[in-house]
């Protein structure tokens, strides 16, 4: 499993400018996270990591896209 990224999700109406500021806050809170509460780089899960990534995105108001 990988980290999540800004790609999995649809940023619906929101302009891509506030889209990619709003991602990379959420990822470098996730990455505080991540050290924080993971396993760091042995985390091959990136489990802390995606779940606080996606609450943020979420609390943004994005959903992830489908999967195919």
């Amino acid at each position: 499993m990988t980290a999540r990224t800004a790609a999995e999700y649809d940023r619906g109406s929101s302009a891509e400018a506030k889209f990619q500021t709003d991602a990379a806050g959420c990822a470098k809170e996730a990455e505080a996270h991540q050290k924080e509460f993971g396993y760091g780089e042995f985390d091959l899960l990136r489990g802390p990591y995606n779940r606080l990534y996606d609450a943020c995105m979420r609390s943004h108001g994005y959903q992830l896209k489908p999967k195919p």
